[in-house]
């Protein structure tokens, strides 16, 4: 089942050249509704073209993205019901890092996301040099939501680009 965009939202976490004020925001992400700060748990990398990439810990990975953008929404929605807070993390925050960016919500994501599937070279089936992936994104009450995201593991490997300390790009 698609749920309708009176149901909620669909929730996109940017940490480069999509956060407000890069070029590509504008581009590809000038529909969302709301725009607020966050952060998620990985590493984040600069690259020498201009765009940051990032790492995620095992096991943070909740569903990876599809070609369907309505199962993809329906994935996040059935996520929204399962809150994990901050205090759950404690446990797991020794080897994790915080990236921080931005998180916006989308009334719908038919159109758009396909286009920034290609603009990611995300392709669920072949080969991509990005891809998107639904993990948790914690905003400052002490609850997180599920928010996909695009990550580069395929970048990273055989890569040694250099790590931002800080979680934030530019």
């Amino acid at each position: 089942m698609v749920p309708s965009p009176t149901e909620g939202v669909f929730r996109l976490f940017v940490y480069g050249t999509l956060k407000k004020g890069f070029p590509n925001h504008d581009r590809f992400c000038a529909t969302t509704i709301r725009i607020r700060m966050a952060w998620i748990r990985g590493r984040l990398f600069e690259t020498p073209w201009g765009h940051p990439v990032v790492e995620l810990p095992t096991g943070e990975v909740l569903e990876r993205g599809s070609r369907d953008p309505g199962w993809d929404w329906a994935r996040q929605r059935a996520l929204e019901m399962t809150r994990v807070s901050h205090q759950d993390l404690r446990e797991h925050e020794v080897s994790c890092e915080r990236v921080q960016g931005e998180l916006l919500d989308f009334l719908n994501p038919d159109g758009w996301l396909e286009a920034l599937d290609r603009f990611e070279e995300f392709d669920p089936i072949g080969t991509s040099r990005f891809e998107r992936v639904l993990v948790r994104a914690y905003l400052d009450d002490p609850l997180s939501v599920p928010a996909w995201v695009y990550v580069g593991s395929t970048i990273l490997n055989g890569h040694d680009f250099p790590w931002v300390p800080s979680g934030r790009w530019q």
